[in-house]
């Protein structure tokens, strides 16, 4: 997998976190990531979400890496030892507790999609990719690759 949000210092710290005018807190650059997390739908206030989102950051680029290998064992054409990926994170979303929403946006063609995440157990689980929705814990062990 590309590990393209590898770089833990293009991440802004949460002691400079701020919501802008939008609702939106920038945790990368724009010359950078370009990720910000929606606040407009968080399920709890800017305070309380501070440190899971902080937990998020830590962890973005295992999450991203996650969404890109179930999109590639799942009839993806790109190649997945490519520098490139059809994809990019946009926007988290924090609408229930412990649950995550990775939005992104399509780079070779006008669509996004958002992929589900739960935290459970001291660790993220794919639960919904795009259309696909109630992925088990294991679905690695239970999908083959092209």
């Amino acid at each position: 997998m590309y590990d393209r949000y590898n770089d833990i210092s293009k991440f802004i710290t949460p002691d400079n976190w701020e919501i802008d005018s939008h609702g939106l807190v920038h945790i990368s650059c724009e010359d950078d990531y370009d990720i910000a997390v929606d606040f407009k739908r968080c399920c709890c206030s800017f305070e309380e979400a501070k440190p899971f989102i902080a937990l998020v950051t830590g962890q973005i680029n295992e999450l991203d890496n996650t969404v890109q290998r179930f999109d590639c064992r799942n009839g993806s054409d790109y190649d997945p030892n490519s520098d490139e990926t059809p994809f990019a994170l946009e926007l988290i979303s924090l609408e229930k507790p412990d649950t995550i929403t990775l939005s992104y946006i399509c780079t070779d063609e006008n669509s996004e999609f958002d992929a589900v995440f739960e935290f459970k157990d001291n660790s993220f689980h794919l639960r919904s990719f795009g259309t696909v929705k109630n992925i088990p814990d294991n679905w690695e062990e239970n999908i083959t690759t092209k």
